[in-house]
C-alpha cells in the first residue's frame, strides 16, 4: 500500500457579531471549482504545522495564531491516497488577494459552512467543530533543550547549560512557539530552562520571567504554587504563556489536564525540547504534543492527547 501524500492546513474562524456563533474561512480553486479550507502540500523537510502556516498564507494572504490540532483527514485522489493535518487558527493579520490557486475567500457561519464545501471529508471538519467548538492556546509547556549528562558537569545541577545540540533546538522552537503568539515566557530556576525559551523572548521582545515553582525541586517540596499558576494561566482570557521546565515535572502537570481515559504521556513529555500545547474552550482542554525539531517523520511523531471536561 502506498503511503500518503502528505498535506496540511488551517480552519480559519472568528466569532460573528450578531450572534453566539462563528464563521469559518472557505477558499474557491478555479482549477476544482470547488469550496475546501485552504491547505496543500508539504515541501520537503517541511513539518505539518509550518506547512499548515505557510499554505493559509499562500492562499488567503493571513497571518494566523494557531489553536487547537483537528484528526487527520484521510481520502483518495487521482495521484493515490493524501493525509491531511489541519489547525483550527485565528486571523491575526493580513489581506486576501486573488492568485493562482484560490480566486475567492468568503467567511461563512459555521452552521452554514457545511452546504458550501465541496467535499465529504470538509464537511465532518465541520461537524467535528460544530460538537467541539475551537480552543484558544494558552498555555505552551517546553521541555528544556538538550544539556548533556549530569555525569559531565562539575558544576552545580541547576547552573548546567545546553550543549550545542541543545543550543539549536532552542533557536529552532521559536518558529513553532512564536505561532501561539505568545505574551509571557516563563522558566524554571535551571539555567538550561532559561537558555531553551532566550531565542523565543528575543524574538518577541519579552524578558524570560524567573517561575521557581515549575523547577523540580520546589515543585518536589511542593507542587501546590505550580499547580495554582498552571490552572490560572489556563483560566486566563488574554495571556499565553510559554513555560520552559523539566522532566520531573511535566508528567505530573499534563496528568492534572489529562482525561482519566487518555493516553498516558510520559513518553512523548519525555523528550527534551518537546512541547505540549494546552487549548481552553470553556472546561474543556486540548492538548496537542509536538517533537522536538529535527527532521523526523513528522507524522509518526506529531500526536493529539486528551480532552478534558
Amino acid at each position: 500500500m502506498r503511503n500518503p501524500v502528505l498535506a496540511a492546513g488551517g480552519i480559519i474562524w472568528r466569532p460573528t457579531v450578531e450572534s453566539n456563533e462563528i464563521e469559518v474561512l472557505l477558499v474557491h480553486r478555479p482549477r476544482y471549482r470547488d469550496w475546501t479550507f485552504p491547505k496543500g502540500k508539504l515541501h520537503k523537510g517541511e513539518s505539518l504545522l509550518a506547512g499548515a502556516i505557510r499554505e493559509v498564507a499562500e492562499e488567503t494572504g493571513l497571518s494566523v495564531i494557531v489553536g487547537h490540532r483537528m484528526p487527520a483527514v484521510r481520502y483518495r485522489t487521482i495521484d493515490g491516497p493524501k493525509e491531511v493535518t489541519y489547525w483550527v487558527m485565528c486571523p491575526r493579520g493580513g489581506e486576501f488577494t486573488a492568485n493562482r490557486e484560490v480566486d475567492e475567500v468568503r467567511w461563512v457561519p459555521l452552521s452554514r459552512a457545511r452546504k458550501k464545501l465541496s467535499y465529504a471529508h470538509d464537511r465532518r471538519l465541520a461537524d467535528e467543530l460544530d460538537d467541539l467548538p475551537p480552543s484558544v492556546v494558552r498555555v505552551v509547556l517546553v521541555r528544556h533543550a538538550d544539556a548533556g549528562h549530569r555525569s559531565d558537569f562539575d558544576g552545580p545541577d541547576v547552573a548546567r547549560p545546553l550543549v550545542d545540540r541543545g543550543m539549536r533546538q532552542a533557536q529552532g522552537l521559536t518558529p513553532l512557539l512564536t505561532g501561539f503568539a505568545p505574551t509571557r515566557v516563563l522558566a524554571a530556576p535551571a539555567l538550561r530552562c532559561v537558555q531553551t525559551v532566550q531565542p523565543l523572548a528575543r524574538a518577541l521582545g519579552l524578558d524570560v520571567e524567573a517561575a521557581p515553582m515549575f523547577g523540580e525541586d520546589e515543585f518536589t517540596a511542593d507542587p501546590r504554587p505550580a499547580a495554582q499558576r498552571l490552572l490560572a494561566d489556563l483560566d486566563s482570557t488574554e495571556q499565553v504563556t510559554v513555560i520552559a521546565s523539566q522532566g520531573g515535572v511535566i508528567p505530573t502537570l499534563m496528568s492534572w489536564v489529562s482525561a482519566p481515559e487518555a493516553p498516558e504521556p510520559m513518553r512523548q513529555v519525555a523528550a527534551k525540547a518537546g512541547v505540549w500545547a494546552l487549548a481552553v474552550n470553556g472546561s474543556r482542554v486540548r492538548a496537542d504534543y509536538y517533537p522536538p525539531p529535527k527532521k523526523v517523520a513528522v507524522a509518526d511523531t506529531e500526536q493529539s492527547a486528551c480532552v478534558t471536561e
